[in-house]
């Protein structure tokens, strides 16, 4: 079931339960498109190559949490365990994760606007993945808000979800 849609113009298609959702409505995808997958709790895009819509999430690394403050969020990373964590840019410019280091050097990761981050660590060292996101955090606070039935804010430009109380298969966040 579907539970939220954001302008499909800008190639994000939304928030769906599952695979299995998505296609109901999207069984055919164009470059460039995405969508949030809530089964999997990771970003799926439209392969144009395989024909075919694709998890973003590496197999090898568990999602091990979100970040939120870049200069202050200590991960849980040692060596030889793989893990992955995720970030939401919310603006153009150069974020620095400051206990993501890699010998004595931080992370640093610049991005040209709205940006999901991926930080993995591989067991030995950090890596990173960035997917430029051309989304309109008001328009997702309105559409969360209606759809959802959910007390959401933005608040220095990040997206606060308080709580939630969706039904029938939907995603539920407390």
């Amino acid at each position: 079931m579907k539970s939220l849609d954001i302008n499909k113009d800008n190639r994000f298609l939304g928030y769906y339960y599952g695979i299995g959702a998505l296609l109901g409505e999207y069984p055919v995808g164009f470059k460039g498109w995405y969508f949030l997958n809530g089964e999997t709790n990771s970003v799926w895009m439209w392969d144009t190559i395989s024909g075919c819509w694709i998890n973003t999430n590496r197999v090898d690394g568990a999602v091990a949490g979100t970040v939120i403050d870049p200069s202050t969020f200590i991960p849980q990373n040692r060596p030889g365990i793989k893990v992955t964590y995720l970030y939401l840019a919310q603006s153009a410019g150069t974020i620095t994760f400051l206990h993501f280091k890699n010998g004595i050097y931080p992370v640093s990761v610049t991005v040209d606007g709205i940006s999901l981050i991926l930080l993995f660590w591989n067991g030995d060292y950090w890596e990173v993945q960035k997917t430029s996101l051309n989304l309109n955090l008001d328009q997702i606070t309105t559409s969360v808000k209606e759809k959802l039935h959910i007390d959401a804010n933005v608040v220095d430009d990040t997206l606060i979800i308080v709580s939630a109380n969706v039904v029938d298969d939907t995603l539920i966040i407390i």
